[in-house]
């Protein structure tokens, strides 16, 4: 998640001794890793959690799944996200994709990215469905997770931006491009 330095040290302290109990094998796949959404301060974690991850040149977070629903976008770079059902997702800056709780996922870099997620308590959360779904990012969806990520707003302002979130997430029809080997 993105902080100041001094706050990022200690937070990645507390992140990596958090992860090393969390951090599973899937058995049918070579790694996987397991994600929970934890507060940064003691208190119960909001329906929405924003982190960011710089991925540079070939990164790739191989096959995993979350407890939480996850919203992957990437305000540079490209994202290609693949779901165990087959599904390969390119992603823009303009695309994000809403990965429910639960799906089995790899996310890659095609180029230099930063992956910024939004992930979400399932039980918190208003939006049904199993499926991952491609949203488009507008401006101000861009700016409310940007904006969520401050650490600093009080709660009754982090539920109103939640709410909006919410409102913004709007799924984008999709064609399927079927290529065929020559």
């Amino acid at each position: 998640c993105s902080m100041n330095s001094a706050q990022s040290e200690v937070a990645q302290r507390a992140w990596f001794s958090f992860m090393h109990g969390k951090l599973t094998l899937h058995r049918r796949f070579r790694k996987g890793v397991f994600c929970q959404v934890v507060s940064t301060n003691g208190q119960p974690p909001s329906a929405a959690i924003v982190c960011t991850f710089p991925m540079p040149v070939g990164t790739r977070f191989e096959w995993h799944s979350h407890d939480e629903h996850q919203l992957a976008w990437s305000p540079e770079g490209v994202l290609v996200v693949l779901t165990e059902a087959g599904g390969t997702y390119v992603l823009p800056p303009s695309r994000a994709l809403w990965i429910p709780a639960g799906t089995m996922h790899e996310t890659r870099a095609s180029g230099a990215a930063v992956l910024r997620s939004v992930y979400v308590a399932p039980e918190r959360c208003p939006i049904e469905g199993d499926m991952p779904t491609p949203v488009s990012v507008s401006p101000l969806l861009g700016e409310l997770i940007h904006h969520l990520d401050d650490r600093d707003i009080d709660s009754e302002e982090r539920l109103r931006a939640e709410a909006v979130l919410f409102d913004l997430l709007l799924p984008l029809r999709v064609g399927t491009i079927d290529v065929r080997s020559p």
